[in-house]
């Protein structure tokens, strides 16, 4: 049988979203692990195999600069809010 150890890297504060993450039991077959920091940091981001980072207090282009040039894998994907006003 396989089995894959991910390395998962939570940077910024999103509110209690990543302590239910952290709390969440891994699949069969898998382990995981966390570290996490307050702000992005590129070593940590370097070192992971996943990464969620609230980016609501950071710079989006400093981060995504710090992500750019510190990921290996040539793919990247972000998921953020829309930066257009709500028209309710």
């Amino acid at each position: 049988m396989y089995h894959c150890h991910i390395h998962f890297y939570l940077a910024g504060s999103s509110d209690q979203v990543f302590e239910i993450i952290k709390t969440m039991p891994a699949f069969e077959y898998f382990t995981h692990e966390f570290s996490e920091s307050e702000r992005l940091k590129g070593e940590p981001a370097s070192l992971a195999d996943v990464i969620l980072a609230d980016l609501r207090n950071e710079n989006i282009e400093e981060a995504m600069q710090t992500l750019c040039v510190n990921i290996p894998c040539p793919f990247l994907s972000v998921l953020a809010p829309t930066l257009l006003p709500n028209h309710s």
